[in-house]
């Protein structure tokens, strides 16, 4: 065996009926832990009809060991974690330590804070938290009945201090979700908003750089000044071309065709109709058609 006993050792416990763990756990009054295993000794004596030796001491008093073998209940989701917290209320109610339905509160306020929404720049409370928390909740729980938890007869002795225990900030920050690492995940970053094409409203487009022919073929800025009848309207175009006064103004002499100037006219003096796009009636000033 795994143990170290031979062949003809487990054949002679066989004889006498102990073939399985759960009959060497209980076929003496020992206990693991306790200082004196004589007994443990003396049945296996018994069993093997002589004396043992050392090795088989030793081989033996392991057997003895692995029969105590401490169960975890499986926690990896939240229904396998409901299920054992259910498990412990009910031990609790039947050792008259704590109500079934006052613990069950708590239950529903771990799995509370693993399934609640969260914001986008905070980690989902993980089941390690939750575990540090109904930890921390025992400790305090164990520090408030340093008297003993035995029943008496005002009730349980947890009835009255468990919920206000799990409610206490020691206990529910370790429930609190957790930031985000900086650049952790680029699909909960806020995406900027998209930027229009061409000049916006209250932008000039081509500011500085496209030239006139005004006076003296010296260039000049796109805008100028409006006159006060004009006051509220642009002297330019989204595209960049100057929009004539006078068209605004009703004295312009230039014959205007769906927003176009006349071949008379100069083409860098551009009229503006009601029906062209961009604001009309402005320009920056009426400028003398080209020689």
């Amino acid at each position: 065996m795994a143990v170290g006993l031979d062949a003809k050792d487990v054949e002679a416990l066989e004889k006498v009926g102990v073939n399985s763990l759960a009959k060497v756990a209980f076929m003496t009054s020992y206990t693991p832990g306790s200082g004196d295993d004589k007994d443990l000794i003396a049945a296996f004596e018994s069993a093997l009809g002589s004396p043992p030796s050392v090795g088989q001491k030793s081989s033996f008093r392991k057997l003895r060991s692995e029969t105590k073998v401490e169960v975890r209940a499986d926690t990896s989701t939240e229904l396998l974690l409901q299920l054992a917290l259910q498990r412990r209320g009910i031990a609790m109610e039947m050792a008259n330590i704590l109500d079934y339905h006052v613990h069950y509160h708590w239950v529903e306020r771990l799995l509370s804070a693993r399934l609640d929404s969260h914001p986008a720049t905070h980690l989902q409370p993980t089941l390690d938290q939750c575990q540090q928390a109904d930890r921390k909740l025992w400790q305090l729980l164990g520090e408030s009945t340093r008297s003993g938890i035995q029943l008496k007869a005002g009730g349980r002795p947890l009835d009255g201090i468990f919920e206000k225990t799990w409610q206490s900030p020691e206990v529910l920050h370790l429930l609190q979700p957790m930031p985000r690492a900086a650049g952790s995940s680029a699909s909960n970053q806020v995406t900027p908003p998209p930027k229009f094409h061409g000049a916006g409203p209250y932008e000039r487009p081509n500011k500085g750089t496209r030239k006139g022919t005004g006076k003296g073929n010296k260039g000049g800025k796109g805008g100028g000044k409006v006159p006060s009848a004009l006051s509220g309207c642009r002297s330019c175009t989204n595209a960049g071309e100057n929009i004539c006064f006078g068209y605004g103004l009703k004295t312009c002499r230039e014959t205007v065709t769906r927003g176009e100037p006349s071949s008379s006219q100069s083409s860098t003096q551009s009229r503006a109709s009601p029906d062209s796009p961009g604001p009309p009636f402005a320009a920056q000033q009426d400028l003398p058609a080209e020689n």
